[in-house]
């Protein structure tokens, strides 16, 4: 039976209505870009469409501090509300309506900033309504009002105008970085740009040579003042939300920002519209294509910064009150030169810098597991060593835990060696963001219950593990000592040295989701205080063999303070026995808002209630984490410290 089309309302509503227009722009605009590389960028400077840009420029354009320029910006909307504004003030002043210049009837400037606030509007609605063009909408509209009615208001005024009317029309934009960015590039702009510098004059009698010399380098000067001004400012910012900061930003935008903003976006916008005009189309590929090629020279130099051993500088996410005396210290830095000594300043943004987050002593540690949705993933600090046990699962196709949960915390803590990379199992909830964890920090050693370097139950494809880098199969009864603790593999059974002679096949790879689970690593953690529990995804089975193995006396050494429901809690995990033998304080269950399996079960929850255990869970109080501190075990919770008001008690 073929498809039906139920029903169509292109025009249900306006915001409907202009996504089936940037649709049909982007349709437009696809022939000429189709197959050439820095297309999806192309696309993303004409309106605003991202999705098409690889992963891998991201992450060039992120190392080189560059990522402001493929977003529709305030450059975007200001020229074209320019170019509309312009054409609207000569077609103004020179038409007349029964013997009368429209002109005299309303000035030429009125309308002319009406009809640069109705371009801007436009545009920024083709453009995805984003935040950078949310304010520099609001800020062209604060002075096309404040000119029309004669108000003098000063760019502070303008600036603080526009912040809250975004506020007050999307409440949550202050919770994303680009807000905090966007609204504070443009005041340190204005901070360091307004009457800061003192122009040397060029005498009457000079060359025209020596005044236009004069002129390009004073120029560059402010500029190359600007941008290290801009650099300096937003790094308290950029180290509190980003851990990064880019130290070949100054040169790369020296590079790209004159070529991008005057070449390449001009001929970006001019392809866009060509796609519109009836019969134009065929005219709109070759600027296409010059914006592309254009775009891809600038790539050179900047990709070869980028691949710069270092690039970048790590940071770790400072405390509030640190990145608040980094802001005070770039204020007072870029005062006016009659301040004395503004060098300070630059010397109170250090501490953000340098900020590290303190380790345990010797014999305590610090676990943190992780909020992944359905998957496992958690990371256990020592006082020199750094554990991560399992990566969290897949988000689709160009996403990961690893990426976006797993990778962003150890960057926040300051880690930037995983010195151990336990993997309990090969499916996808527990080793989904293994690649991208392997590509964005080193990993001195990794133990996992597969081959990891030849198994393809998942991930399908890895990056080339360095040399260096040691694997190993997780086995029972493997035990190591690192910084006064003691670490000890449960499970699984050790593989005879029959099978470890035997030649490799791949097919175990794609066995059966449940023999996986069966197969999973089980590490036990005893600290000088307290001891903890990860489990993986083992069943009931596999925890009466577990207990068998350990003997009448051995289940003591299977207690824990803190323990990792396995199986994320399932219905046939976590029995009786075990919970008894365990005798965990904490139990701790990582699973999926919602997610389809109902997991952690109520049986399992009940079984490790009935022991004493207080029950944590992911999916309602977020990613959970245990200090163990001379003799204290502390508990947080992210939704309770960072409790926001659509989080229900």
């Amino acid at each position: 039976m073929g498809a039906a089309r139920v029903g169509d309302a292109p025009y249900a509503s306006f915001g409907i209505a202009v996504q089936r227009a940037r649709h049909r722009l982007r349709n437009a605009m696809a022939p000429g870009l189709a197959g050439t590389r820095y297309g999806g960028v192309i696309l993303a400077l004409a309106m605003g469409d991202q999705a098409a840009i690889r992963k891998e420029d991201w992450r060039t354009f992120n190392l080189t501090g560059i990522t402001h320029l493929v977003s529709i910006s305030g450059l975007h909307v200001t020229m074209m509300a320019a170019l509309g504004g312009t054409l609207a003030m000569l077609g103004w002043s020179r038409l007349s309506w029964r013997g009368v210049m429209l002109a005299e009837r309303a000035p030429a400037q009125v309308m002319g900033a009406c009809a640069a606030l109705g371009v801007a509007w436009a545009y920024c609605l083709v453009a995805g309504w984003g935040i950078p063009a949310q304010r520099t909408f609001f800020m062209l509209a604060v002075v096309a009002v404040a000119a029309i009615g004669r108000l003098r208001l000063g760019g502070p005024r303008v600036l603080a105008l526009a912040a809250a009317t975004v506020t007050a029309l999307d409440p949550w934009a202050p919770m994303s970085a680009g807000f905090w960015l966007s609204f504070g590039a443009v005041a340190v702009l204005m901070l360091a740009g307004t009457g800061r510098w003192r122009r040397r004059r060029v005498s009457v009698v000079a060359s025209r040579l020596t005044v236009w010399r004069h002129r390009l380098g004073q120029r560059l000067r402010d500029a190359s003042r600007l941008q290290a001004a801009l650099t300096l400012g937003l790094l308290p910012l950029l180290a509190l939300m980003f851990q990064q900061v880019s130290l070949v930003s100054p040169l790369a935008n020296a590079i790209a920002i004159p070529t991008v903003s005057l070449v390449v976006t001009p001929l970006a916008l001019a392809a866009m519209f060509l796609s519109l005009v009836p019969g134009l189309p065929q005219l709109a590929r070759p600027v296409s294509a010059a914006a592309e090629g254009m775009f891809g020279a600038v790539m050179w130099p900047v990709q070869a910064l980028a691949d710069l051993p270092y690039a970048t500088a790590s940071t770790a996410a400072a405390p509030w009150p640190w990145v608040a005396v980094g802001l005070a210290g770039v204020a007072w830095a870029l005062q006016p030169a009659g301040l004395p000594r503004r060098w300070l300043g630059i010397v109170l943004v250090l501490p953000v810098l340098c900020y590290r987050p303190e380790r345990p002593d010797p014999g305590d540690w610090r676990l943190a597991v992780l909020d992944v949705g359905q998957g496992g993933a958690a990371v256990l600090e020592t006082a020199t060593q750094t554990l991560v046990f399992d990566t969290g699962p897949p988000f689709g196709d160009n996403a990961d835990a690893g990426e976006r949960v797993v990778w962003p915390y150890l960057r926040a803590r300051g880690i930037r060696k995983v010195d151990h990379l336990l993997v309990s199992h090969g499916d996808a909830d527990h080793a989904g963001g293994l690649a991208s964890l392997l590509a964005a920090v080193r990993v001195v050693a990794i133990t996992a219950s597969y081959d990891v370097a030849h198994e393809t139950a998942w991930p399908p494809t890895l990056p080339g593990l360095p040399a260096t880098t040691q694997l190993g199969p997780c086995a029972a009864g493997q035990a190591w000592q690192v910084d006064g603790m003691v670490f000890t593999m449960r499970y699984p059974v050790a593989v005879t040295e029959h099978a470890r002679t035997q030649p490799f096949d791949a097919a175990p790879s794609r066995r059966a989701s449940a023999q996986r689970n069966a197969n999973s690593c089980v590490l036990h953690v005893q600290g000088r205080h307290h001891s903890a529990l990860l489990p993986g995804d083992i069943g009931g089975l596999q925890e009466a063999a577990i207990l068998q193995s350990a003997g009448p006396g051995g289940a003591n050494a299977l207690r824990a303070d803190v323990a990792l429901m396995a199986h994320h809690g399932s219905r046939h995990s976590s029995v009786a026995a075990w919970t008894r033998a365990v005798n965990a304080r904490h139990a701790v269950a990582q699973s999926g808002y919602l997610n389809s399996y109902r997991h952690p079960h109520p049986d399992a929850l009940s079984r490790w209630q009935a022991d004493g255990a207080v029950v944590h869970r992911t999916d309602i109080h977020g990613a959970t984490v245990f200090t163990s501190r001379g003799g204290m075990l502390s508990v947080s919770r992210e939704r309770e410290q960072r409790r926001r008001y659509w989080h229900a008690r």
